[in-house]
């Protein structure tokens, strides 16, 4: 049994990973397909320096889309529009976007719940970086997932132990504890000498031992009938 729960919790662990690296992995991929349909918006204004249509896309697209927050950065790293956000973007990862012109992300915990943050650049019509793209999204759902999968499969091995425990003390009970019960009562009531007793079978896996044992109660069983022969 104790095989069987390692067993099950490493399965469990194993499944829980997998789901955890797709689920992310989604989460990730969604992610950069929206910063860049958010790029395509943001990218142009932010090239005329028109600040207050950079905050103006970020309040439309955070309103209408599943988004947690929305920053957006000049060729400095200073923001310069933004929605709230539920932590602030790593500055290493802003500098990082902009520096190797190549999206980067982190999933951040908070008191509010676990976000992935991805940090996107943003180029001018001539390729050319000039700022980047902060969004948040949230990722507690993760979190639950994994949860209800050790949950379930928690649930799922709690019942398999009951099942094998009571398969096991019915195969104890009625293949060893019975039978050799009966062989005991057997050979008391031999000993004891009562009429009609009879040596009972304690099944196949001591068919041995009860063929000794029989061998002994046949010879005792002689020697009383001697005795009493010899008595009258």
């Amino acid at each position: 049994m104790i095989a069987v729960a390692i067993m099950g919790a490493l399965f469990t662990l194993d499944q829980a990973d997998r789901e955890q690296v797709a689920l992310q992995s989604q989460l990730q991929a969604r992610a950069q397909s929206l910063s860049a349909s958010l790029s395509e918006s943001i990218e142009p204004p932010l090239s005329r320096q028109a600040t207050s249509s950079v905050q103006n896309v970020v309040e439309r697209f955070v309103g209408s889309q599943r988004l947690s927050g929305l920053e957006v950065f000049d060729s400095h790293a200073a923001a310069i529009a933004s929605s709230t956000m539920p932590a602030d973007p790593d500055p290493d990862l802003i500098a990082s976007a902009m520096d190797g012109d190549e999206a980067g992300g982190q999933f951040v915990s908070t008191a509010s719940g676990t976000f992935y943050i991805l940090a996107s650049p943003l180029h001018n019509d001539g390729g050319q970086v000039i700022g980047a793209l902060a969004l948040a999204q949230n990722a507690d759902y993760i979190e639950g997932d994994i949860s209800d999968i050790w949950r379930y499969n928690l649930l799922r091995l709690l019942l398999q132990l009951v099942f094998f425990g009571a398969a096991i003390f019915a195969l104890m009970r009625w293949v060893f504890f019975k039978p050799i019960s009966r062989f005991a009562a057997s050979l008391e009531s031999i000993r004891k000498g009562e009429d009609g007793a009879d040596l009972q079978p304690a099944g196949s896996m001591f068919a041995p031992l009860t063929r000794e044992v029989s061998k002994i109660t046949s010879s005792l069983r002689q020697a009383r009938r001697a005795a009493s022969e010899e008595a009258h």
